[in-house]
């Protein structure tokens, strides 16, 4: 078995995942960079970028799971997380279907 898991940080792991979610229709627009870059505070976008790039599909959801386990999020922690992914999704005033079907599915993979 593989093993994705990196030793992301809150931040960085809430910073690829938002980077995920935003190219959920595969075209990240300038708002939702710049929501996802207002959320830093310690990581480097650019380093996430190139790396979700790097990723393939399969690939960036078992970082995003890994990750995740790995890293200890109390329920408060983990509704704080599903809350800025929802304020990604709606920056653009565009809650697509594609969104909201990769928004439960990233739910349902974390809270397994």
């Amino acid at each position: 078995m593989n093993s994705y898991a990196s030793h992301w940080t809150k931040e960085e792991l809430l910073i690829y995942t938002l980077i995920y979610c935003a190219n959920a229709d595969h075209n990240e627009s300038m708002v939702e960079t710049n929501f996802i870059k207002s959320k830093i505070q310690h990581s480097n976008y650019n380093i996430l970028k190139a790396e979700f790039e790097k990723d393939n599909p399969f690939t960036r959801i078992q970082k995003i799971k890994e990750a995740f386990e790995n890293n200890d999020y109390s329920a408060h922690e983990k509704e704080d997380f599903f809350d800025i992914m929802r304020e990604l999704f709606l920056v653009d005033r565009k809650y697509s279907s594609k969104e909201q079907s990769l928004f439960q599915s990233i739910v349902n993979i974390i809270e397994d």
